[in-house]
């Protein structure tokens, strides 16, 4: 039995396409998440935004946080063909650590 060959086609987003994505990431995850801050970083490979998420949130959350943003993105690749790539990281709240330390 022969193995079927297929052929992988790779697509290339146009710029108003990654910029509609940007915009729609962006926008999405400030609607969940108003206190996120949002830093951009250099595209790695196949990815063509990639943000970090940074947000006041307890490092057992992160994990629920960074699905709710996967199904974010898994909307804009579908809508858009973009592949986007945003990590929920946890910080912690400077007032709540005035607050403590006072």
């Amino acid at each position: 039995m022969r193995a079927e060959i297929t052929e992988q086609v790779i697509h290339t987003p146009s710029p108003a396409d990654v910029a509609m994505a940007t915009a729609e990431l962006i926008l999405s995850i400030q609607a969940e998440y108003p206190e996120a801050k949002l830093k951009p970083l250099p595209p790695l490979e196949d990815e063509v935004i990639t943000l970090e998420v940074w947000l006041p949130i307890p490092l057992e959350q992160r994990l629920s946080v960074q699905h709710r943003i996967a199904e974010l993105q898994g909307d804009i690749m579908n809508k858009h063909g973009v592949f986007t790539v945003a990590l929920a990281l946890p910080f912690e709240d400077a007032s709540s650590s005035n607050q403590s330390s006072q």
